[in-house]
């Protein structure tokens, strides 16, 4: 009898059998990759593979990329899994165009080959620009959200308010998503509302909607949200921050084309929050989701369910960690120096702590100051390269911002308070670091 033939396009395999091709058994998930990036910046994106077969396999090499593209972060095998909850590994790829690459064109194919199976792929396009950088700084109780120009140096210069008009808002963070091929900048609001806003230019917000959907559910403060890929849909979670009863996480659905958030509900574990700061997505050997729980002074750890975005029931775990502890913990921000990625933990008692990581289980190993000297009341960092050195921008709690220079291991150097003072207001949410390219 013949075999039937069908074909799986886009980054899964071909697989063959006697009779038909089975559902894939491995798949690879790519991250949005912008269509320009500016040159002198730096920025990560992660891939997913997620293995369905009760099998680990080994991944074997990878290839196909070149600068200004590079390995930085990547899983020497893929973990077995079901057919209902894969096994999933990741592989960060950066993106670090030099000036000397300025308005050059970019198309590579990353390949991932793996257990001697026909390799994965995902082809890499977009085009190098000329630099300008910007950082937005969210003030929440003067309801402001500045955005500064950022100097070869890495110091803030010329902050202005963006939009001119205040749309109604108090932030306490913003963050910046792609949706089919435009980037939106989502700002959370101190009284329960997440706006969505679009850039002019000048990477000026503009147009800024209230997207709540009805009710708003994470009233009373929408504390800080951060997007991430689950599976193929991307999904926004919002801390939803309150001392008392109220506090938990929120799982937003986005509209794939306009970014527009389509509903919302709790992630779905049964772990109590005391007062929910912060939520940060990371993967290792699974998918994770890092809650600051500032009250009660922890840090829980809980596996994403690939399925829906939501947090495996009983998943949750407090962190836990030798050296120097955290006391007041306010966020938990991912970075990597020297091919080894670090958790930093922003501390309004002891500043930022610097930890080593579990790079297979993504458990904190032992924590230690990052030689920051800027004091406490830390809320957030942030980090970006200019000029071929990494900066870390602090914010904190009553309107002050720093920036250190970093070394290769990631600890700070150099640290100086930046001018202007946001002292009209509290410096409520983090140092939101982004880079644009200023166009013509």
């Amino acid at each position: 009898m013949k075999k039937k033939v069908r074909s799986l396009f886009g980054v899964i395999g071909l697989f063959l059998s006697s009779i038909t091709f089975s559902n894939p058994t491995v798949t690879l998930t790519a991250p949005i990759i912008n269509t320009t990036y500016p040159a002198g910046s730096n920025a990560t994106v992660t891939y997913y593979i997620s293995n369905y077969v009760p099998k680990q396999l080994s991944v074997v090499s990878i290839s196909g990329v070149s600068s200004p593209l590079s390995i930085t972060n990547h899983c020497a095998t893929i973990p077995a899994g079901t057919p209902t909850h894969p096994g999933i590994c990741s592989i960060d790829l950066t993106i670090a165009p030099t000036a000397a690459e300025a308005n050059k064109a970019i198309k590579q194919q990353l390949k991932i080959y793996y257990g001697g199976r026909t390799p994965l792929s995902s082809n890499i396009s977009f085009q190098i620009t000329n630099m300008t950088n910007f950082t937005y700084v969210s003030t929440a109780l003067n309801g402001i959200l500045y955005q500064c120009a950022i100097n070869s140096l890495g110091s803030l210069v010329s902050c202005s308010p963006t939009p001119i008009v205040n749309p109604g808002w108090f932030p306490t963070s913003a963050y910046f998503a792609t949706f089919n091929d435009t980037v939106y900048a989502y700002v959370s609001s101190y009284y329960g509302d997440v706006f969505q806003c679009t850039l002019d230019n000048n990477n000026d917000l503009y147009s800024c909607t209230n997207i709540n959907p009805t009710p708003p559910y994470y009233a009373p403060v929408a504390k800080n949200l951060t997007f991430a890929t689950v599976s193929t849909r991307q999904y926004a979670y919002v801390s939803q921050a309150n001392t008392g009863p109220g506090t938990d996480v929120w799982l937003c659905n986005t509209d794939p084309s306009s970014g527009v958030f389509t509903s919302c509900q709790t992630t779905g574990n049964d772990y109590v929050w005391s007062n929910v700061f912060d939520v940060t997505v990371a993967t290792f050997d699974q998918q994770y989701a890092y809650v600051v729980d500032n009250n009660a002074a922890k840090i829980v750890r809980c596996t994403i369910d690939q399925t829906d975005g939501t947090f495996i029931a009983g998943s949750c775990a407090n962190m836990t960690q030798t050296g120097t502890p955290w006391v007041s913990p306010s966020a938990v921000t991912f970075a990597t120096f020297n091919g080894t990625r670090y958790a930093y933990i922003s501390d309004q008692n002891v500043g930022v702590l610097q930890c080593n990581i579990n790079q297979t289980t993504g458990d904190f190993l032992s924590c230690s100051s990052t030689n920051y000297s800027g004091g406490t009341d830390v809320f957030g960092v942030a980090f970006s390269a200019i000029n071929d050195t990494t900066y870390a921008y602090i914010s904190t709690l009553f309107g002050q911002v720093w920036v250190c220079a970093t070394n290769n291991s990631g600890g700070f150097v150099g640290c100086t308070a930046q001018s202007p003072s946001f002292t009209d207001g509290r410096s409520f949410g983090n140092v939101f670091w982004s880079t644009f390219n200023t166009l013509q």
